[in-house]
Formats: C-alpha cells, sequence, structure tokens
C-alpha cells in the first residue's frame, strides 16, 4: 500500500487491485478529517490539545460537552478498515482523506487534478447506512457588519446578563427544515420589544454561535436597563420567554433564559444602535427558503444566520446560505443585497462582496466584509452504471428498502468533480 500526503493537508492512500481484477475501474473512497469544533459555553475543552470525551447514552456514542467528530470520523474508520482488510477482492482502491470540509472546503478545492487514478468516487460524509447520496447544494458564506455608535453607560442603569442556553442546535444544512430553535434570533426577538419601548435601553454585548455550518444553541447579551424600571421590564422578558417556551417545548425541551447582575461596562451601544442591531436580528431569514419541487422532503434553498459578535465599532453577522439551484443562490444573494438597502446604504465596489468603496448614507453603514466563492453543488446522476450496481447490492443487504436521495448540505464531491469530470461520484 502505497500513500502520499498533498498540498493542504490532503492524504491519499493507493492499494493495488487484488489477482484477476486489475482490469476494473479503481474506486476511490472519500472521507475529511477535520470536524465541527462546537463546545457549551461552561465547557473547559480545547480542541487542539484535548480528546473528545465519549459518553454512552443507550444505542448512541455521543461526547460531553462537545461535538463528537463522528462526521466524518466515521468515514475515515471505514477507509482505514477497508485498507487493512487483506481478506477483500477488490479493484485499484485509493482511499482520499481530505482537509477543512467544515470550514471553506479548502482541501478538495486545492486537490490537484493528477492524483486520482479511479474512475468512481464514494464520498463517505452521510449519515444513514440504507441510503445513498447521490447530490448536495452549494454554499455561499457571508459575512455582514452593522456599524455602530458607543456611549459611556447611563448612570440611572442597572446592567444584567441576559442569557439563552440549552437549546440543542444541529447542522445549518441537513438540520434546517427540523424547525430548532436558533438562540440568537430567539433572544433578538425576546429584547427587541423591550428596546423600542424603553428609550434608555444599552446594549453592552452580544455574541453567539461558534460555527458557521451549525444552528446556534446559545447566546449571550448584557443589557443596561433603566433602574426604576428593571422590574417591569424583568417581568416582560420573562413572559415572553414563556411564550416561546410553550412554542418550542416539543423540540427544545431544555430551553433556558437566565438573567443574572452584571457590573457596568466601559461603553456600550446608544439606543439608537441598539435597536438597530436587534431590528436588523429580527428581519435576517433563518431557515428555509424553498423546498424542492423535484425532490420530496428535500430543501432546495436556505440561509443560517449562525455566528454573531458586537465589537468595538461594528455589529457583526455570519451567514451561509445553500442551495441545489443557482438561480436560487442567485436570488439568495440578491436578498443580502436588500438587506444592505433597507439600512440606507449604497454599495459602489464590487456587488460579490469583496471589500470596496462605499457611500455613507447613514451613521448605520452595512458592509459585506467577506464572501467566499459559491461553493459548487453536486449534480444528481441517477442513471450510472454504477449507481445500479451499488442499488443492487445495497438492495440484497437491505432488503430493498435503500433510498436514493440528495442533501441539503455541502459535500465535496462538487468541488472534486470540477478536477475529475470523467469521475463517477455517489
Amino acid at each position: 500500500m502505497k500513500f502520499k500526503k498533498l498540498q493542504a493537508g490532503n492524504v491519499i492512500f493507493r492499494k493495488e487491485a487484488t489477482k484477476g481484477n486489475e482490469h476494473l475501474p479503481g474506486i476511490c473512497i472519500q472521507a475529511h478529517m477535520d470536524m465541527v469544533c462546537s463546545k457549551n459555553s461552561d465547557s473547559t475543552h480545547n480542541f487542539l490539545t484535548d480528546p473528545i470525551v465519549p459518553v454512552i447514552d443507550g444505542e448512541f456514542l455521543k461526547a460531553s460537552g462537545t461535538t463528537l467528530g463522528a462526521d466524518d470520523g466515521i468515514g475515515v474508520a471505514a477507509c482505514l478498515a477497508l485498507l487493512e482488510d487483506n481478506s477483500l477482492d477488490h479493484p485499484l482502491l485509493e482511499c482520499l482523506i481530505t482537509t477543512n470540509e467544515e470550514t471553506d472546503m479548502s482541501g478538495a478545492e486545492n486537490l490537484p487534478n493528477d492524483v486520482l487514478l479511479s474512475k468512481i468516487l464514494i464520498n463517505v460524509d452521510s449519515e444513514e447506512e440504507d441510503s445513498i447520496c447521490i447530490g448536495c447544494a452549494g454554499g455561499l458564506e457571508r459575512a455582514l457588519r452593522l456599524k455602530v455608535k458607543k456611549e459611556q453607560p447611563k448612570e440611572s442603569s442597572s446592567f444584567f446578563k441576559v442569557s439563552l442556553i440549552g437549546l440543542l442546535g444541529g447542522h445549518s444544512g441537513a438540520q434546517i427544515h427540523e424547525g430548532l430553535g436558533n438562540a440568537i434570533q430567539l433572544l433578538a426577538r425576546i429584547m427587541n420589544p423591550i428596546a423600542q419601548e424603553h428609550q434608555d435601553i444599552q446594549l453592552a454585548s452580544f455574541y453567539g454561535g461558534t460555527a458557521i455550518n451549525t444552528i446556534p444553541r446559545e447566546c449571550f447579551s448584557i443589557f443596561g436597563l433603566p433602574k426604576a424600571q428593571v422590574e417591569e421590564i424583568k417581568t416582560k422578558v420573562l413572559s415572553s420567554f414563556d411564550d416561546i417556551k410553550k412554542e418550542y417545548k416539543l423540540i427544545e425541551p431544555n430551553m433556558q433564559l437566565l438573567i443574572e447582575n452584571e457590573s457596568s461596562p466601559q461603553e456600550c451601544c446608544n439606543h439608537d444602535s441598539t435597536k438597530k442591531i436587534l431590528d436588523f436580528l429580527s428581519i435576517i431569514h433563518h431557515g428555509v427558503f424553498r423546498m424542492s419541487p423535484s425532490v420530496p422532503g428535500l430543501v432546495e434553498t436556505s440561509n443560517s444566520l449562525s455566528i454573531v459578535s458586537l465589537e468595538k465599532e461594528y455589529f457583526e453577522a455570519q451567514l451561509f446560505a445553500r442551495s441545489s439551484s443557482n438561480s436560487q443562490m442567485k436570488y439568495v444573494s440578491e436578498y443580502f443585497d436588500a438587506l444592505s438597502r433597507s439600512y440606507e446604504i449604497e454599495i459602489i465596489g464590487d456587488r460579490n462582496g469583496f471589500p470596496g468603496k462605499r457611500l455613507f448614507i447613514y451613521f448605520i453603514w452595512l458592509n459585506f466584509l467577506k464572501n467566499k466563492n459559491n461553493k459548487k453543488g453536486w449534480d444528481p446522476e441517477p442513471s450510472s452504471f454504477a449507481l445500479s450496481v451499488i442499488k443492487k447490492v445495497h438492495g440484497e443487504e437491505y432488503d430493498n428498502k435503500t433510498k436514493v436521495y440528495a442533501v441539503h448540505a455541502g459535500l465535496e464531491c462538487g468541488l472534486i468533480k470540477k478536477q475529475y469530470p470523467d469521475m463517477v461520484f455517489f
């Protein structure tokens, strides 16, 4: 068996065909070695140095306070198991293990077009054993910045940390249609009416989300409230939370709202900026834009509000849109443009979001800070011979219950296919 480390950190293993199978088309099994590094706020886990702490929960293996890394650790394990099994008859076998799938897919994007010898690629980055994935959505990441004005905290205010915790979180592609709570938007929903009604509310901190491709499960904020109205405002906040908790009782049973005393900060947003931030979070679409008209149950287009943070001069929101339709992805990009126009912004530079000159019409501005080029989707090939063989084998293994599907999440096949257009993927 041969192996080689490629650029971008990718690794390829190659095992020659067993005797009598040399004439058969080679097969490449592809997985990614990285994971989503997300943890609860009270966890001290260091992903760079600490091992994952596994927990057995009935029939499931989970992690304690962090993500587990089964995506795509289980795929890597499958590759290694195939490589070490010398009892198998097989054609040329390659295993490609890529890097950075969970962030920018730079491993697949930087794969050279002359290293794979196989004619068929099987991506092992899906969840269901009895299912065959033959397509995926492309993706578009954007970071939006909203400029804010800061001022000194009011002497007539008391400051409180308001936290929304205990939500399930989830994958912002594969689970975007499940109705899971977005901690960022739910906390904004609770606090926005308060800020609109009470003129002396000041926002000192607001942050939530830990990874661009996950639904945020926690969000934290610090607000300054008029001392004379603290109890009235707390009652309204808790009442709003009770309404939300009833809405989500079946899918977010562990959701909690915490209100804790906080010391006065050095500075905070003025009232106008506070309202603008909460309005901004309230109008960003999180969830499904459109279901697929051709594949029942498949999300075609969605957007996720994934990460937010209040910095010294601006408020930043990171979004992740996905679609299997190029025209729908264009529509989502135009939706982002419409968000900028709603805040009275004229974008003079590159509409695709690279830094350019801006005309500031209002004291709050929206800046398309980051635009990662659209990641290509993976177009299904339902009539391929390789798929028919796989379906036959799967049918024998799973009593003809094999499901062929496409997924609303980013897989690396679209980028790899760009380098190997004649290869068959599934």
